[in-house]
């Protein structure tokens, strides 16, 4: 009996290992090519659609190769791109989707249909829009576009999730990027409007506002001439107007002039830009005659505590300061 059950559970390994090799698809994954990333673009006659693949002949594990396709819709120029393969593509690895510059919220939210039907079951795709400033045509630049963007990922433990964008029948957030520092990028759903923000900390308090990051990275303004790092932890009250509550943990301050300031005149110099932040994102994202949307989900604390929100958004930001080994 013994001996049959281990014939057995040595069967079923090699059946799932010949899954696993096969993607499930009945076709070896050496034979297949593995998609990391999509990348769209916008012209005037339809959309551009490339597939960053990983290039299974070279030594490099990072080594990878593109396949490019054009069509009138962004499902029609994905197929296309499909079509130039030399074998059949596998998304379950897919890691990375990228929108195109100034998407709008109907083509975005069409993209994340197709993404959802096309690369299932592809459980880590993060979305960004595509930087502006980035020069077109894009498709050599797309192997550099993906590194640069995973590292942003992991430097500001950055992540919006392809459900972000099925979240929220009213709003929705993505970042803006190309590498390096990001933007946020507010849709209004229902107007078919979209603001972004204007500073590198502006965004940034937004992604944590949104749950979508959970760390503070970045240089200030010139005239501030200052740098800081932090874990961010946020939390939301509604004692009769919002309070948030960041706690920022394992601070790092640098000050960026040869005067070196105190530590203390540096934190009151950072607190006091990141509530001008704070107060413009509300304004902006809020307006000044109450909001239309909830896009940072305040008004939500607001309306399970009174049941309704009224008149204009009123909202402060406290920062709370943890250095590396303080609890």
């Amino acid at each position: 009996m013994a001996g049959i059950m281990h014939k057995t559970s040595r069967l079923m390994a090699a059946v799932l290992l010949g899954c696993l090799l096969a993607g499930c698809g009945g076709q070896l994954l050496s034979h297949r090519e593995i998609v990391r990333a999509v990348f769209f673009t916008a012209q005037d006659a339809g959309y551009t659609v490339t597939l960053l693949t990983s290039d299974q002949q070279s030594e490099d594990s990072a080594a990878c190769k593109t396949f490019t396709g054009s069509g009138a819709t962004c499902a029609a120029a994905w197929n296309a791109a499909a079509q130039t393969m030399n074998g059949q593509p596998f998304y379950g690895l897919m890691d990375l989707a990228v929108l195109p510059a100034g998407c709008s919220w109907p083509l975005a939210e069409e993209i994340a249909q197709l993404l959802q039907s096309t690369a299932r079951p592809a459980p880590e795709i993060a979305v960004f829009v595509l930087d502006p400033a980035v020069q077109m045509p894009i498709q050599d630049q797309t192997p550099t576009l993906y590194e640069n963007l995973k590292a942003l990922e992991e430097k500001q433990q950055l992540h919006c999730g392809l459900q972000t964008l099925f979240d929220n029948a009213e709003t929705a957030a993505v970042p803006v990027s190309a590498g390096g520092e990001y933007a946020m990028l507010f849709y209004d759903t229902a107007a078919n409007t979209a603001r972004q923000t204007q500073s590198p900390l502006a965004a940034q308090l937004a992604a944590i506002l949104c749950g979508q990051s959970h760390r503070l990275d970045c240089t200030l303004p010139d005239d501030l001439y200052l740098a800081a790092k932090a874990a961010a932890d946020v939390q939301v009250l509604a004692p009769g107007s919002v309070r948030v509550n960041l706690t920022l943990r394992d601070v790092e301050r640098k000050d960026l002039t040869p005067a070196a300031r105190p530590d203390a005149e540096l934190q009151v110099a950072f607190s006091a830009a990141a509530n001008r932040e704070f107060d413009g994102l509300i304004t902006a994202l809020y307006g000044i005659n109450g909001p239309d949307a909830d896009p940072l989900d305040l008004c939500f604390w607001l309306q399970n505590r009174y049941g309704s929100t009224q008149g204009a958004l009123r909202a402060e930001l406290t920062l709370h300061w943890h250095r590396p080994g303080e609890g």
